[in-house]
């Protein structure tokens, strides 16, 4: 049974059956609107498809949110998809129109939840509201560390470190301290991010931007595997995936020996000429392979059955296929850093201080090798991050922690410090 809570839900990006941003706008507009009375802000560039699957899916009325379509006008539109105009500022824009549309309404809501794009550069245009604010999980905010810009190519090197400049300078941007300040609950992806940009005032709290996907909880994925002797990296071949890194702890753990295990790169991207002259170089060719992209449900099985998942991005807000791959019953192997750094404890896979390149390598190289001449111990770290992916990063968990987030905001209490 639904209670009284009136809900409205900023989503730029949501639309069915798609992966990365639109698909979590689409989790958050079902689960929530099974819970609350929900509106849903986003675009009318995807009222179609929606409209078509909630059919499809035959959502009763009252599990269904209401929509409000918002889009700039048709020129803008045609000027953005042909690249004349950014995707950033385009969504700039969008943030005043929404609000603009969501007044229109004449609708009054307990709770506003600026949730989809929510890079603290952008979190939404919700100032000086009569309804109660929540702005999160609020990304954005990774950094390339020095040492691993070695992994861009030198021009990108260049915008990578200017970028991590702006990155570091967020207390200048008014943008997001105007929102900050208007806010009354913050979630933010990683500790870090929470210490260094949370404000005294307003609740701040952990919230991972992705979840497990609902296809992972089937407990086939959950029954013992023989697993084979093989690690798998999944994400696009660029910089800042760092896929230099684990090809080089991979050389450096097991040599050029013929028996050595399989290394498998999922993904595709700019890199991939000379992640493939690397491995060359490096001399593991014959145990390297480059699948492309796959179907999900192909990588996940890729995972399931592998010794660990390599993640090694160096500027990532978190990586929905690190949860994915504790899902599968897969250790991490991955960087003490960022989101991946709240995904992974010692109890489900072997975490990486980045240090300097060198060390980075040889502590990716040591798990690896851990892992390779122990597979129980894959085993056990593998069932322990089933059960944790499956208790903390469920999309119903998240649903769990932002209903209480509501209830604390609107409690007559007021803010917590």
């Amino acid at each position: 049974m639904k209670d009284s809570l009136r809900l409205c839900l900023s989503l730029y990006a949501c639309e069915p059956n798609r992966g990365s941003e639109p698909g979590v706008g689409w989790a958050w507009a079902l689960g929530m609107a099974k819970r609350h009375e929900t509106w849903v802000i986003t675009r009318a560039n995807n009222r179609e498809v929606i409209e078509a699957e909630l059919d499809r899916r035959a959502v009763p009325p009252a599990d269904r949110p209401h929509f409000v379509w918002v889009d700039l006008p048709r020129w803008v539109v045609r000027l953005k998809k042909r690249g004349a105009v950014p995707v950033g500022l385009y969504y700039f824009l969008w943030q005043f129109a929404a609000r603009r549309a969501w007044d229109r309404t004449g609708t009054r809501a307990d709770v506003i939840h600026h949730v989809t794009f929510c890079s603290y550069v952008l979190p939404g245009a919700w100032w000086h509201r009569k309804e109660k604010v929540v702005l999160g999980p609020l990304g954005g905010t990774a950094v390339c560390a020095r040492p691993f810009l070695a992994e861009f190519p030198p021009f990108c090197r260049f915008v990578e470190w200017k970028r991590g400049i702006g990155r570091r300078l967020w207390f200048l941007d008014p943008f997001f301290l105007r929102s900050r300040a208007s806010a009354d609950a913050l979630l933010f992806v990683d500790r870090d991010s929470a210490s260094r940009m949370g404000d005294r005032g307003r609740d701040v709290s952990l919230m991972l931007d992705v979840a497990v996907p609902g296809k992972l909880l089937d407990d086939s994925f959950g029954m013992a595997r023989r697993r084979r002797r093989q690690f798998v990296w999944a994400g696009t071949l660029a910089g800042h995936k760092a896929g230099g890194v684990a090809l080089r702890a991979f050389a450096q753990a097991f040599g050029r020996d013929q028996d050595q295990p399989r290394f498998v790169m999922f993904g595709k991207g700019p890199d991939r000429a000379r992640l493939e002259r690397l491995a060359a170089k490096l001399g593991v060719s014959a145990n390297v392979s480059f699948r492309g992209n796959v179907p999900q449900t192909e990588l996940w099985a890729a995972i399931r059955d592998s010794l660990g998942f390599v993640f090694t991005s160096v500027r990532d807000t978190c990586g929905s296929v690190s949860v994915e791959a504790l899902a599968c019953g897969t250790p991490l192997v991955c960087f003490k850093h960022q989101g991946v750094g709240e995904v992974v404890d010692g109890t489900c896979g072997i975490a990486v201080k980045p240090g300097t390149y060198h060390d980075a390598v040889s502590g990716f190289a040591s798990a690896m090798r851990r892992l390779a001449g122990d597979p129980e111990l894959a085993n056990r770290l593998g069932a322990a991050g089933r059960k944790r992916a499956i208790d903390m990063f469920t999309w119903e968990h998240k649903f769990d922690k932002a209903d209480e987030i509501y209830r604390n905001v609107l409690s007559p209490r007021g803010h917590t410090a």
